[in-house]
């Protein structure tokens, strides 16, 4: 049997709440920096998608070089199998159901893997790997006790480009992935108030290819600090720490739709999704 090489970035069943119409599997894709021409061509934008397309890319979760089925499958696997232990709160989450502690629990780890996923996470690792490139290329020096020579700085340049270089950036990625079951991250998002926020599908929210917003300036344990993640078009979690804030099920009002539409609009990489091809997608997108 042939692996697993159809890598999904983003989860089908969390696309699922997106879908143009019940039981049609479609969503309107919207490409950052493109004028709006809606339609179901490839040049089209926004364009209507199978969920399947947007959130699949070859080999993406492979360790580099691997050759092994098993390492074309393994990173794949396991997300799924994060997916599947919180598929059921999802879709609680969804029919406007009250969760249990515990399970408050397992899906803030379910938003931590979200943002972890993605490609805007992996590009963010690899632009700060030249600052922790430079405090190791001194703990390098002074390990081996390296005296200045052509030789050191030839050495030292074979490593930094082998750091700097896309395999070495995808595999620390997928470790990351692989090594987070437990973190103060999902601590973070767990230890939050959360308010759920409807609207009408005619107003509705959108998703992005990097769903959860935060303030990276603010974190998520400052007193100020507040969390975004749509779970549907018409429910979007809010989670925050004022003490003011009453945890449950809240109508929200056409100004909020807007403003977390525009965050989510602003955390976005490349693209965002909706059920509609709507003109003022396209208009925060641009925004952002």
């Amino acid at each position: 049997m042939n692996p697993k090489r159809n890598h999904h970035i983003l989860p089908r069943l969390y696309l699922e709440g997106f879908i143009e119409d019940s039981g049609e599997p479609f969503v309107w894709k919207f490409r950052k920096g493109e004028r709006f021409n809606p339609g179901s061509h490839r040049n089209d934008n926004p364009q209507r998608i199978s969920i399947g397309k947007p959130s699949a890319t070859r080999d993406y979760y492979a360790y580099p070089n691997a050759t092994d089925d098993a390492e074309f499958e393994r990173i794949e696997n396991l997300l799924m199998s994060f997916e599947q232990k919180s598929d059921r709160i999802l879709l609680k989450i969804r029919n406007r159901e009250n969760i249990a502690a515990e399970e408050k629990r397992e899906f803030a780890f379910y938003i931590n893997q979200m943002n972890r996923r993605v490609p805007h996470y992996r590009d963010a690792q690899g632009k700060r790997l030249p600052n922790a490139w430079a405090q190791l290329k001194e703990e390098v020096i002074e390990k081996f006790n390296l005296t200045d020579s052509e030789k050191r700085r030839m050495l030292l340049a074979v490593i930094e480009s082998k750091i700097m270089s896309p395999d070495y950036i995808a595999k620390v990625h997928l470790d990351t992935i692989a090594n987070t079951k437990e973190s103060q991250v999902t601590d973070a998002i767990a230890s939050m108030r959360w308010c759920f926020f409807v609207t009408t599908p005619e107003m509705g929210f959108i998703t992005s290819d990097n769903p959860m917003f935060y303030s990276t300036d603010v974190g998520l344990l400052n007193p100020l600090s507040e969390l975004c993640f749509p779970i549907s078009t018409t429910i979007s979690l809010v989670g925050a720490r004022a003490e003011e804030w009453l945890q449950g099920y809240y109508e929200a009002s056409s100004q909020l739709v807007k403003d977390l539409n525009r965050r989510v609009a602003g955390r976005a990489m490349r693209e965002v999704y909706f059920h509609r091809p709507e003109p003022w997608v396209q208009t925060i997108l641009g925004k952002a």
